[in-house]
């Protein structure tokens, strides 16, 4: 039987086209089965990640728990408690009284101490100008102070500080006498005398103030010293204290015992040096 050409090119190309169908969805199969495959893989490891993720999570929980619980148990034992008080920088104040300030009792649990509360007790005593107080485990509190220096007295036997607060007396220290001018009933501002106050710490620290009995402090801001062994009183400005102690020292040579003759020497005015005399001269 014979058969035209062009029915065996259809026949050909019909089976030509069954071919690749088939290879095509063996493909598209395998595909499948790698993506398949490859997703399982994937899960598989997520998996394995996240249980070691949540292994290691409850490791560190039951470290961090048990490591808590330890340190509260050890914190409130008596092995924990306060002994021991340290105490920095006191000068006039002594340990004791700083103990006894900070209100502190021993065999107290170092965690439950206000801290807080002990700086504010310790700073309410004027000779403290500041505090600060820490743990130190396991059984001590530790206080430094920065504690205020006296500059003068007054003439009820209190002393003074820099800043101008007012102490109890705690020595047997020569401070010079600080009196008012011009303030009504004698009372010094305490604003007004902070910078005179200030010198006199500078003087003291630069070993000037040698000899000052008596310091007087005017309300336009000036002091009147008086120094043992000087017969005048030497008028000055509280922020020209080192040029005026130099020209107090010109003046002792240059006039020598006749110095003794005044009764007060201003040096508030530039270079000009009013000496008034005994008698009422000048």
């Amino acid at each position: 039987m014979m058969v035209s050409a062009s029915r065996i090119q259809a026949r050909e190309g019909s089976t030509s086209i069954r071919r690749v169908g088939v290879n095509a969805r063996l493909r598209e199969q395998t595909i499948t089965a790698k993506r398949a495959q490859t997703r399982g893989q994937i899960l598989g490891k997520a998996g394995t990640v996240g249980s070691r993720i949540g292994l290691l999570a409850l490791v560190v929980g039951v470290l961090v728990g048990g490591f808590w619980y330890g340190w509260k148990s050890f914190s409130e034992s008596r092995f924990a408690s306060l002994r021991d008080i340290e105490v920095r920088g006191f000068q006039r104040l002594t340990p004791a009284d700083v103990a006894g300030l900070t209100g502190l009792k021993g065999g107290r649990a170092l965690s439950d101490l206000d801290l807080d509360a002990v700086r504010r007790r310790l700073e309410s005593d004027p000779w403290i100008a500041d505090a600060k107080v820490s743990r130190r485990w396991p059984r001590k509190v530790q206080v430094s102070l920065t504690e205020r220096v006296a500059v003068a007295r007054v003439s009820n036997g209190d002393w003074v500080s820099e800043d101008g607060v007012v102490l109890p007396r705690r020595g047997f220290d020569v401070l010079p006498l600080l009196v008012g001018q011009g303030y009504k009933d004698g009372r010094i501002p305490v604003k007004r005398a902070v910078q005179s106050l200030s010198t006199l710490r500078r003087m003291q620290l630069s070993g000037a103030a040698a000899g000052l009995e008596q310091v007087s402090l005017s309300a336009d801001g000036s002091m009147e010293w008086r120094f043992a062994g000087l017969g005048p009183t030497v008028l000055v400005g509280a922020d020209d204290w080192k040029r005026s102690l130099a020209r107090v020292a010109a003046l002792r040579q240059e006039l020598g015992e006749e110095i003794g003759l005044f009764s007060s020497m201003d040096l508030r005015h530039g270079t000009c040096a009013s000496l008034k005399r005994a008698d009422g001269g000048v």
